[in-house]
């Protein structure tokens, strides 16, 4: 269900004939999964073996060739709020936000307008605000894996998307890290919502490891995995497997 609301909310992009295409990555699945794919007209990348980055990297490599830009993000994030009929008639503007930024500054290799969670529990809410308020929390969140708008060329610069590094080891920032080396090797820039509220264009993530008591309480009993990867000269983690190095 998570997969088939993201389908049915893409509809909604303010988006003209062939100005993008949409690869859903099947990854592993032995349910009807590949029916539902189907069912909505979009191109199918299947990964014969689980994982996030194997995931990732089939959708890329059936991506056409003339593709420009790279959206990366997740089945269960939607490119409209939640539970707002007056929504349903409205026509979705993230995706212009994204072409027309990087279109108008070449130096600008990688955006991300934002991720909102549609629903969290009352807890996890006063926690964050807490964190807000002590500056351990960012106000927008950005960057992670619903929300990643990069230029192709930069994907191809740092070898692809990789298949290999584990979700564990939290792929989707790994990549962001490497992206980010390269961009500060040629003098290019990363952009976020983070940075300029004026490129504030969300994705809705459904939240669903924060939306339950239980959740919240496995979230302060399990510490955040902390990495032991030595760091370059920015202070970002640099993975064994990543191919872009300071």
């Amino acid at each position: 269900m998570e997969l088939l609301a993201t389908l049915v909310s893409y509809t909604l992009l303010d988006v003209v004939p062939g100005e993008a295409e949409l690869i859903v990555a099947d990854n592993a699945s032995t349910d009807e999964t590949p029916l539902v794919i189907e069912a909505c007209g979009v191109k199918r990348a299947f990964a014969p073996i689980p994982g996030m980055g194997k995931a990732r990297r089939a959708a890329y490599d059936c991506m056409a060739p003339t593709v420009e830009f790279v959206w990366l993000t997740d089945c269960d994030a939607r490119v409209v709020p939640p539970l707002n009929r007056n929504q349903l008639a409205a026509h979705i503007t993230i995706l212009q936000t994204n072409l027309r930024t990087l279109k108008e500054r070449d130096n600008v290799i990688a955006l991300s307008t934002g991720i909102v969670y549609e629903y969290t529990h009352p807890l996890f809410r006063i926690l964050r605000t807490v964190a807000l308020v002590f500056g351990k929390a960012p106000r927008i969140h950005a960057w992670t894996g619903p929300n990643q708008f990069i230029r192709r060329s930069a994907v191809d610069g740092i070898g692809g998307i990789h298949p290999d590094i584990p979700y564990r080891s939290r792929e989707d920032h790994q990549r962001m890290y490497e992206i980010a080396r390269y961009a500060k090797q040629r003098g290019l820039h990363m952009l976020s919502a983070a940075q300029d509220s004026s490129l504030y264009d969300p994705v809705y993530h459904s939240g669903r490891r924060r939306g339950t008591l239980g959740d919240i309480i496995k979230l302060l009993l399990t510490p955040r995995q902390k990495t032991n990867l030595p760091r370059d000269r920015y202070g970002w983690p640099i993975h064994p497997l990543d191919r872009i190095r300071c």
